[in-house]
């Protein structure tokens, strides 16, 4: 996401943008409001026919455990897809 956003800030330096952490379900409602310009949120996503989805990349993702977690000790390769 960092990437994304600097590249942006990049090629546009001269476009104000304020960050604001909000659940998938609040972005969409802004987004449908006008209040919201631009919404970064992962898939899958019900976008429905007013919504344009832009696919940005995959990222990876880990689980963190405490080490005395009952799963702390097997592997949970089949997580993955």
């Amino acid at each position: 996401m960092s990437r994304v956003i600097a590249s942006f800030v990049h090629s546009y330096p001269d476009v104000e943008m304020h960050l604001v952490e909000l659940a998938t379900s609040e972005q969409m409602l802004r987004l449908r409001e006008d209040s919201l310009d631009v919404g970064f949120v992962r898939l899958p996503l019900a976008s429905g026919a007013d919504m344009e989805v832009v696919h940005l990349g995959r990222e990876r993702m880990i689980v963190a455990l405490r080490r005395s977690h009952p799963l702390a000790a097997k592997k949970l390769s089949h997580l993955s897809h």
